[in-house]
């Protein structure tokens, strides 16, 4: 730890060791006890079958263990050093946790699978059976004594210098847990980190450049710990900004960074020095501009019938099969200004958003007439044109119809020349609902939509600001669908849509409908259909004859493509509003050619949260609350517009549409009219999962909803209805356990859910269900158990 030691980032877990282990001459004054469980089991699909037979087979895997053995059941962390964050300490401890190896035997509901396999493999070799279990699921057992606890004391030695601990001790101790199984707990004392006191630029050929990097964006502050891993970000942190600048050559191996501990008075803290690496290539530290631009479509048009284009300083070699007009603007790198990164990954996100090609690929080469210009090749390789997909689906909808669809796509990606995608669809379905009570009833829907996506704003304006990250796309589309649902109704709808959406950064999408014009028309309407809407005036209006034209917001932030991330946040927020067109438009008062319009006010937040427990363990928590408002000639919000509760994506523990709204009972819940009746203007919603591993592409989670609906207004039809100070009473609750096969393409998922609390009980009831439930009551699992089928996680 003497002068200045250039460190130089490394992949080996055995990067750069400073010093070596040694006792530390400081007070200790905290001390905390982690442990690292088993890891969990990853089986195959083939064995399904076998696990049953295993789960009541491999309780006594433990008696095979030879005699003076004891498997390894866990790792277990005494840390003890001087007082750190709590972000500093769960830090560190990850990183020793990720060295611990070998891994403990797989459990699976606590229970050692793997290593009764290979036990009975090994008792009995000439069965067949007993060698194929062993083959796809043995693991050979951890004996504590055989773990090498000078490899592992090297290699936490090392994660504790790569960040910052240079003076500790590490002690092993072995804990019996059982005469056949034993704890290893790794004591850790650590004295104080060494942090940052300054950092510095040394004198070099881009000195003024990099001390003004370093001042404006540094991802290293005062006091910060020493740590490996973020030498290494900010050294390409440093690249990029200079590739910014136009530096095209530089690369982050350029840098050397230097930790001085002797010029300094302040104990434990170090002067961090950045210089370049002598040697380096001149070109490496010169700037470079942009020369010619070449776009190349390889393939695409043949070569006889192929025109070639100059436009904006750009050459395009094809403009038979893209228009020049229509690419240039996708290409932020301008002949004669300086190379910036930021351009060219600006372009390349733009290019490949495009539905077109499938790689587009650039490469910059020193131009041959001057040294410091780069000369730019762009290769595009188009995708096919066109496509034809025919979907033979089976459907499971929220409000428990299932039954079979078939869907019909064909789409042109370049109908235009111009990067436009055109899709016709047809959808043709027929569903029956499931569920005690609702037998028989059946539906089926024929439809047609129209849809042209077009990767650019439509109606032009300043996009600048706002679409920098990505290209922003116009989309147009027109649909009817036809709806009978037997017994009941017929439904005509038509739907006119056009909006814009975009990325605004990687994490953030907008989503803006200019126009969403929806009509719809209820006919060849049943006896008893009408009978269910003139017991509810509301229910009336929400289904007649309207208009709909809304306008909307989306926004959206999302972390969940960030694996990398323990905490993960997803954000949605979405407003609407539909009959304002009487007030751009007087003339039209309320009405268009005598039909009614719809006028309502919605706003929703969906916010969830996703926290990572282990490498294959998350809590998820989910809040949804949505409020819809009418007003104008509207009393009631559209049918297709308004809320509900309960089913697979809801409370799972209570059927679709069996909560609500507030406190109202229905008093006859298997009638299927009941289905239209419980909907509302408000819904509170909240739920939690813990989801966790079973077997290979088997997942389970035990999960806890809550929540409601109510309206704004008092419904006579539907008593106690209304939101008001007592509407915690009046939140359901459910629980239950889920299995989902993950397949990577879909998740076929099955949730068991039952009531621990009603939204509204009668009065010689209580409203805490949990009381009723026993599995062993010979009814109890018709009236206390709900099977949720779903394709999907719920959130």
């Amino acid at each position: 730890m003497n002068g200045k030691a250039p460190l130089r980032a490394k992949s080996s877990p055995q990067a750069h060791r400073f010093s070596s282990s040694e006792n530390s001459p400081h007070s200790v004054s905290s001390s905390n006890i982690y442990s690292i469980k088993m890891r969990k089991m990853r089986l195959s699909k083939a064995g399904i079958v076998a696990i049953i037979m295993l789960f009541i087979t491999s309780c006594n895997s433990l008696r095979y263990v030879p005699e003076a053995k004891q498997i390894l059941e866990s790792y277990q962390i005494d840390w003890n050093s001087v007082d750190l964050s709590k972000k500093e300490q769960q830090h560190i401890l990850r990183e020793i946790q990720e060295v611990l190896s070998p891994s403990p035997n797989s459990t699976l509901f606590g229970m050692r699978l793997g290593l009764w396999a290979n036990y009975r493999t090994e008792k009995e070799k000439g069965r067949w059976v007993t060698r194929y279990i062993n083959r796809r699921y043995g693991e050979k057992p951890v004996y504590i004594d055989e773990i090498s606890t000078d490899r592992l004391e090297k290699l936490i030695s090392n994660r504790l210098e790569n960040n910052g601990f240079f003076f500790h001790n590490i002690n092993f101790k072995r804990v019996s847990r059982g005469k056949n199984t034993a704890r290893l707990i790794i004591k850790i004392t650590a004295s104080e980190p060494y942090r940052l006191l300054d950092y510095q630029v040394d004198s070099s050929e881009l000195y003024d450049i990099l001390s003004q990097i370093i001042i404006e964006n540094a991802l290293l502050q005062e006091n910060d710990i020493f740590r490996l891993e973020d030498l290494k970000k900010e050294r390409v942190r440093i690249q990029n900004e200079l590739r910014n600048k136009g530096y095209y050559y530089f690369s982050a191996d350029h840098l050397v960074f230097e930790m001085d501990t002797i010029n300094t008075t302040e104990f434990r803290r170090f002067t961090l020095h950045l210089k370049i690496k002598d040697g380096v290539q001149p070109r490496s530290i010169e700037k470079y501009s942009i020369g010619s631009i070449d776009v190349v479509v390889l393939g695409g048009t043949p070569d006889s019938l192929k025109e070639e284009a100059f436009y904006r300083g750009v050459q395009f070699n094809d403009e038979t099969y893209f228009k020049s007009k229509r690419m240039r603007p996708l290409i932020t790198l301008q002949q004669g200004e300086l190379y910036r990164l930021s351009d060219q990954r600006q372009t390349g996100r733009y290019l490949n958003s495009l539905r077109n090609f499938g790689h587009a690929n650039m490469r910059f080469n020193q131009s041959d007439s001057a040294p410091e210009v780069l000369d730019v090749s762009i290769l595009l390789t188009p995708s096919l044109p066109r496509s034809f997909r025919a979907e033979l689906q089976a459907l499971t909808r929220s409000n428990n119809f299932a039954g079979p669809a078939l869907n019909l796509t064909y789409s042109n990606r370049n109908i235009f020349r111009g990067g436009e995608v055109f899709r016709i669809s047809t959808v043709s379905s027929f569903e029956t609902q499931l569920g005690s009570g609702f037998a028989g009833a059946y539906s089926y829907e024929l439809g047609i939509r129209g849809e042209l996506d077009l990767p650019r704003v439509l109606f032009r304006g300043d996009q600048k600001n706002y679409t920098s990250y990505s290209l922003p796309r116009t989309r147009i589309s027109l649909g009817s669908n036809f709806l009978r649902r037997a017994g009941f109704y017929t439904l005509n709808t038509l739907q006119f849509r056009t909006g814009y959406y975009w990325q605004s950064s990687e994490r953030k999408t907008h989503s803006v409908e200019i126009v969403d014009l929806i009509y719809s028309n209820l006919f060849n309407t049943s006896e008893s259909f009408e009978e269910i809407l003139n017991a509810n005036p509301f229910l009336r209006r929400s289904f007649e004859q309207q208009f709909i034209p809304a306008v909307g917001y989306t926004y959206t932030y999302s972390q969940l493509a960030s694996s990398n991330k323990s905490s993960r946040l997803f954000v949605l927020l979405h407003g609407e509003s539909s009959g304002n067109l009487s007030a751009i438009l007087p003339g039209l008062n309320e009405e268009i050619a005598g039909v009614p319009i719809s006028r309502f006010l919605k706003t929703e937040a969906d916010i969830r949260l996703n926290q990572r427990i282990t490498r294959d363990r998350n809590i998820v928590l989910r809040y949804f609350t949505g409020v819809g408002v009418s007003f104008g000639n509207s009393t009631s919000l559209p049918f297709v517009k308004q809320y509900f509760s309960g089913g697979p994506n809801s409370i799972r523990a209570f059927r679709i549409r069996a909560l609500g709204p507030g406190g109202y009972l229905n008093p006859n819940p298997d009638r299927l009219g009941a289905f239209f009746d419980q909907a509302g203007d408000i819904q509170l919603e909240a739920n939690i999962e813990y989801r966790f591993p079973i077997a290979s592409v088997i997942k389970g989670a035990w999960f806890i909803d809550a929540g409601n609906i109510w309206l704004l207004n008092e419904n006579p039809a539907l008593p106690n209805g209304a939101f008001s100070s007592e509407f915690m009473q009046q939140i359901a609750i459910g629980g239950g356990f889920g299995l989902r096969l993950d397949l990577n393409i879909m998740v076929i998922r099955f949730d068991f859910a039952t009531p621990i609390r009603a939204h509204a009980v009668p009065d010689d009831q209580s409203i805490w269900r949990i009381n009723d439930f026993n599995p062993l009551r010979r009814n109890w699992y018709k009236d206390g158990l709900l099977v949720n089928f779903a394709l999907g996680y719920p959130f």
